[in-house]
């Protein structure tokens, strides 16, 4: 068994791949068509955007993502040393060549986050995935690109920042409704302190609550959340390289 990036039909024509949309052994985590499993929503100031990246920078954000989704759904129990997980992905890329230069340096990195095995198989991705049209976009008053968590440390190095004058996008990812309620309660406090130098932009990635998608997920097993924040620092580089 393994995970796949869902892309669509028509834009990766790699026989693996086309083989395990159509099979019911493979997991495929679609968060781009309108039957989604998975739910990938952007918000800027509370209001849903459009993060416009295209490219390595939209590959690296989506294997971010997978990677997060992928993690909760491998049960550690079912391992023989009740840790250590194996876990296979197929990830259709713009340029297949530049992933696996740097496959072996991904994998370590991941199995330090994770504590697990990870194999990733890359394949050619032939035009971009569907992407939903919001006409809210990043917005071109700021200067910095600052991780923010609702916690102790991001909520320093953010009011650091801006005591220097900088002009912030506070990139949150929701993991939950209590993150989230921490990540604006701050921001606005910040705000107040510091206006007009600040937007929060607030990334939430989970299963779908959809009935009949296309294709099913896999329980969720894991909650120990532990590769996040691979995702999170992917987020941060994406929103940083538009």
């Amino acid at each position: 068994m393994k995970f796949v990036r869902y892309v669509g039909t028509e834009q990766c024509s790699d026989r693996e791949y086309q083989q395990a949309i159509q099979n019911d052994r493979d997991i495929i985590v679609d968060w781009v068509t309108a039957t989604a499993n998975s739910t990938v929503d952007y918000r800027l100031d509370d209001k849903r955007m459009m993060l416009g990246i295209s490219g390595m920078t939209q590959d690296y954000l989506d294997l971010g993502i997978l990677v997060y989704l992928t993690d909760e759904m491998v049960d550690r129990d079912r391992t023989t040393d009740y840790w250590t997980r194996n876990i296979r992905c197929l990830i259709p890329v713009n340029d297949p060549d530049r992933w696996r230069s740097r496959d072996q340096l991904l994998k370590e990195t991941l199995s330090v986050l994770s504590g697990d095995l990870w194999e990733f198989e890359w394949v050619q991705l032939n035009g971009p995935p569907p992407v939903r049209s919001h006409r809210l976009t990043l917005p071109a008053d700021c200067d910095t690109v600052c991780l923010f968590s609702g916690g102790i440390d991001s909520l320093l190095g953010a009011a650091q920042l801006l005591q220097a004058g900088r002009k912030l996008l506070l990139v949150g990812h929701q993991a939950d409704g209590q993150t989230s309620s921490a990540q604006t309660t701050l921001a606005a406090m910040l705000r107040q302190l510091y206006p007009n130098q600040l937007h929060l932009l607030q990334c939430r990635v989970a299963r779908s609550y959809r009935h009949s998608p296309q294709f099913h997920l896999a329980a969720k097993n894991e909650i120990s959340h532990r590769p996040r924040s691979f995702l999170f620092l992917a987020l941060g580089v994406a929103i940083a390289a538009k």
